[in-house]
């Protein structure tokens, strides 16, 4: 009992951490920074302890490469006269994460006495699966919605309180929400792939209906959620494909059916018996209501980000950037076009960083995720390597969408193959003692 309590505060403390809020007693603060501090004491703790003052060198690099893309738009912004600083402190943030997640996987540890994969991917999907909790609760709890209402930033509730069809979770809300269930689902397609092996029925069940409730209703928070699905089926097929086995047993394959129209089935119910919800439901899946209903895939966000394809037209934008990401209009010295949204009016993620600080600048910020990707792939057991490919594949299929990214969701990850890393840098020492 005393350990189911302690897995369900460290969740929840995952929670803040994936989806940070604010606290009014902590200031500007939120949650993930916060967690970021008591992260660094207890690494600093950790070395005086073991007296160790080495940092891994793949955290080195890292770091320099996100040290360089801030600089890099720091500069953008100079030569543009801009006071545009969305990504000048891109370091820091990183930072701030991977501090974070320390304090996170130490909490893992402490409460089962080690840290793997599978851990760090479970405490992940318990947090997307209370989230869509909260979100679906919102609808038919008075105190959930108010819990949650809380939690969200004050200019993000007025557009809920306007009606809006999107669902809402405890600090977690729009499209950087919908990219960090996409990642989590490729999470879930990758663990179900390793249940499916050893014919774990439970975990099989679990994953299954973790998934179903995640793509369902974190669709309903932000579609950019589909963008998981569609990539952990892949990894579902890539992996199984190359770990095809003769002797293929029927029993996994039944579980994974009967769940996937068990989850599935409910929540038909739920449309057809809760007119409520259907408004939520019609929003999440508009391209297949508009398919079953019109014979033709229409999705109004999909033809939006269609007229927000904007190519710069100068060398200067390709190569250094204009200095803009946010709708500059609230700089008196720009004297271009205001248009609606962002700066030229496109929210595409590759856009926007060429836009910002040019086609470097997004090769920059591209070679963080590729660097943290092959340190976990070449730090934790090749196993898993196909997780980490996927993981990257989800966040860079993400930029055609929106400028969010999934850092966070690496960031555990990182400090297990940071901490991994070093155990292998120890190994020599141990020998030749």
């Amino acid at each position: 009992m005393i350990k189911l309590i302690k897995i369900l505060i460290t969740g929840f403390l995952a929670s803040l951490f994936l989806f940070p809020i604010k606290f009014p007693i902590f200031g500007g603060s939120n949650t993930k920074m916060i967690m970021a501090a008591m992260g660094v004491a207890l690494l600093v703790i950790d070395r005086i302890r073991t007296k160790t003052f080495t940092i891994s060198k793949d955290f080195l690099w890292i770091s320099i490469l996100a040290l360089a893309y801030s600089l890099w738009t720091y500069l953008s912004t100079v030569i543009n006269h801009t006071s545009d600083d969305v990504f000048t402190s891109y370091y820091m943030s990183f930072w701030v994460w991977l501090g974070g997640a320390y304090f996170v996987v130490q909490l893992i540890k402490g409460v089962h006495g080690e840290v793997t994969v599978e851990l760090i991917g479970d405490y992940l999907i318990g947090v997307c699966v209370f989230q869509c909790a909260m979100a679906f609760g919102t609808l038919y709890s008075p105190l959930i919605k108010r819990i949650c209402d809380a939690s969200i930033d004050p200019g993000a509730l007025n557009m809920f309180s306007k009606g809006s069809s999107r669902l809402y979770g405890f600090g977690a809300a729009f499209d950087p929400t919908g990219l960090r269930m996409a990642g989590v689902l490729v999470i879930i397609a990758f663990l179900f792939c390793l249940a499916y092996e050893k014919n774990d029925r439970l975990r099989i069940a679990l994953y299954i209906l973790s998934a179903v409730i995640i793509f369902i209703i974190g669709n309903m928070m932000a579609r950019s959620t589909t963008i998981g699905a569609g990539i952990g089926a892949l990894l579902v097929v890539t992996y199984l494909w190359k770990n095809r086995s003769p002797e293929v047993s029927m029993s996994p394959l039944m579980i994974t059916l009967l769940t996937l129209l068990a989850g599935a089935g409910s929540f038909t119910l739920l449309y057809y018996f809760s007119p409520g919800l259907q408004q939520h439901f019609r929003f999440g899946f508009e391209g297949f209501f508009s398919l079953f209903e019109t014979g033709k895939w229409q999705v109004h966000s999909n033809d939006v980000l269609k007229s927000m394809i904007v190519w710069p037209t100068s060398l200067k934008t390709w190569f250094i950037g204009d200095g803009y990401c946010r709708n500059p209009s609230y700089d008196p010295n720009f004297l271009g076009e205001i248009i609606g949204g962002f700066y030229m009016g496109t929210d595409i993620g590759y856009l926007r960083f060429i836009f910002y600080s040019g086609v470097p600048g997004l090769l920059m910020i591209t070679g963080v995720f590729f660097l943290s990707a092959r340190s976990c792939i070449r730090n934790i057991e090749p196993k898993y390597a196909l997780l980490f490919v996927f993981i990257l594949l989800s966040n860079l299929v993400g930029w055609f969408k929106v400028m969010s990214d999934i850092i966070m969701v690496f960031a555990p990850f990182l400090i297990l193959a940071f901490m991994k890393a070093e155990e292998k840098a120890k190994q020599p020492l141990l020998t030749n003692a």
